[in-house]
């Protein structure tokens, strides 16, 4: 996967990209680096992360794109209301985590019925 990467990345440098992103490692900053109180949503979207993490292995995605030493930047959810769990539920489903959590859910439970 590395090396997939390198050759993306060497390919973009020749057309002129010097800035490109792996996207974000989610629920990792807020893990490790938070030195604030959480919010209870803030809690929330960690406790989900912790408690998903055999479908999203969040570590992992961290460990590996830190291999390629990124600028770490915060992101953050902008709002004009009150963040709720409903919204969480809602950026969960457009970002396809949902998805993949049912997917890696359904998985699971047929190995666990029928094993191999």
């Amino acid at each position: 996967m590395e090396c997939l990467v390198a050759g993306i990345v060497e390919i973009l440098s020749r057309e002129g990209i010097r800035e490109w992103s792996l996207g974000e490692a989610p629920f990792m900053l807020l893990m490790e680096h938070n030195k604030e109180e959480l919010n209870f949503m803030e809690k929330l979207t960690v406790s989900a992360g912790a408690w998903s993490k055999y479908a999203y292995n969040f570590e992992g995605l961290y460990r590996f794109k830190n291999k390629f030493a990124p600028e770490w930047r915060p992101v953050m959810l902008c709002t004009d209301t009150q963040p709720t769990p409903l919204m969480l539920a809602e950026l969960s489903e457009a970002m396809g985590f949902t998805g993949l959590l049912i997917n890696e859910s359904i998985a699971r439970m047929t190995q666990w019925l029928m094993p191999i």
